[in-house]
């Protein structure tokens, strides 16, 4: 069998390919060479080693000025709403007003000139060498290298690596905002890139100056298991978390930030009104932690039923993106989703897994402090560009205060079919095609290279 190289330097990457149908359907016609962070490797060999995937250890990183250089020019490349709105977050807000007025220039110049993108990614690409991967090419001889997120840093010295040896390459983006946040840009191109979406592959088009014909759809393969496996039974999850199966269920997802006022607010806002209003009478409410954040909810009342997501390894000194969500977690998620009646969150990916169940969602378009600045208030969210397909869809529904919050939970669960024609709207463009072979599409796409 020939070997297919593959860096996996994000946690969720782990989730979104080898925890997925991707790896075993990669693993029936070629070995697989995972290259992780040293301090995942045992983690790793645990879960997915076998006859035909091996784990590697990455070699210890550092990127050398030229590196960084060339790197500096690509947070200009791209110029949304979203971009423009983080760049007043990082300078405005620190009072460094110049700063932003400089990077709103190199924006507008790079942003919208090709030509001169072009002649970046030329000089990088002629100058710029990786020598750090050359012993895992040496000793595994990949005969294709598989790239999951192809804005990685890391990810692209591989990427070079791999070029220069003339090595055939696809590469995918990790996330449906990756591009218009700018996330960093593409700097070395592969010979193929698989997207989870047509608006996706839109934006790579328009920001990233990629051909189409170089552009494969496959859908969302952390998705397929929504369709493809069994939820936990309804009596034996509340049993689970100590809820009634009987009551109608609010789940609210935290925004998970280090500023924790937002959440607290918000879920006192709940507390109360499951507590003690008349119209929220037999209703109970969920609460989980959000993967990434960076502290614990010890401020939910002693009824507030909480998911705990015990499998989500942390790593000591890594970083949030480092984390680790094993399977059982994904299906608690899934089945907490399942299992409710009304989920309430912010602007986010979970607005596209709750509508993939068809639930109503109600996201928090409003401050625990009236007259917040708009840089520091959740509003902004809802001006970033990858999610007004979102907002479009109409099945969603914005919440502008805690009136309108109360009003829009209670609507939905007197009439939980209100919005599905804007749900299934927003499925079939955010997954592609829902149908629980994004995992099949993926590795068909990738081995079509092996020659």
């Amino acid at each position: 069998m020939k070997t297919i190289l593959i860096p996996i330097f994000h946690g969720h990457i782990a989730r979104n390919i080898l925890r997925t149908g991707v790896l075993p359907e990669l693993a029936k016609q070629a070995n697989i060479m995972l290259v992780v962070p040293d301090f995942k490797k045992e983690l790793y060999i645990k879960e997915f080693r076998s006859e035909q995937v091996s784990i590697a250890s990455a070699p210890t990183i550092k990127f050398s000025k030229l590196e960084r250089f060339f790197r500096s020019f690509y947070y200009y490349f791209v110029d949304t709403e979203t971009v423009k709105i983080v760049q007043q977050e990082q300078f405005i807000l620190g009072n460094r007003k110049f700063r932003y007025l400089w990077s709103r220039m190199w924006t507008n110049i790079f942003g919208h000139t090709k030509v001169l993108r072009q002649v970046i990614r030329w000089f990088d690409g002629l100058l710029v060498k990786d020598i750090i991967f050359t012993q895992i090419f040496n000793r595994y001889k990949p005969d294709l290298v598989f790239i999951p997120s192809l804005t990685s840093d890391d990810e692209g010295l591989v990427l070079r690596q791999a070029k220069a040896r003339h090595i055939p390459t696809i590469g995918m983006f990790r996330s449906w905002d990756t591009v218009t946040v700018n996330k960093g840009n593409l700097r070395v191109f592969p010979d193929k890139i698989i997207v989870h979406t047509e608006l996706l592959q839109g934006d790579v088009m328009k920001y990233t100056d990629c051909p189409k014909d170089k552009i494969e759809v496959v859908g969302m393969s952390h998705f397929d298991y929504y369709l493809t496996d069994k939820r936990i039974p309804r009596e034996v999850f509340f049993k689970q978390i100590g809820g009634n199966l009987d009551k109608r269920t609010i789940y609210f997802m935290p925004i998970g930030l280090s500023d924790i006022d937002e959440d607290k607010y918000m879920l006192g806002l709940l507390e109360g009104w499951v507590r003690s209003d008349p119209d929220f009478v037999n209703t109970q409410l969920v609460l989980s932690t959000h993967p990434n954040a960076t502290k614990p909810i010890d401020y939910a009342a002693p009824e507030t039923l909480m998911i705990k997501f015990p499998g989500v390894i942390n790593f000591p000194g890594g970083k949030p993106t480092d984390r680790e969500i094993i399977k059982g977690d994904m299906e608690m998620m899934a089945s907490a989703i399942y299992h409710s009646d009304v989920v309430v969150n912010y602007q986010g990916t979970t607005s596209i897994d709750v509508s993939a169940f068809d639930k109503p969602v109600v996201n928090i378009a409003f401050d625990a402090h009236e007259g917040k600045l708009y840089l520091k208030s959740v509003r902004r969210f809802y001006d970033f560009t990858h999610y007004q397909p979102i907002i479009h869809s109409g099945g969603v529904r914005l919440a502008h205060s805690a009136d309108e919050l109360k009003k829009e939970i209670l609507e939905y669960l007197k009439h939980p079919e209100r919005d599905k024609k804007g749900r299934e709207r927003l499925v079939r463009e955010q997954t592609f095609k829902y149908d629980g072979k994004a995992s099949e599409r993926t590795a068909h796409t990738i081995l079509s290279l092996l020659k």
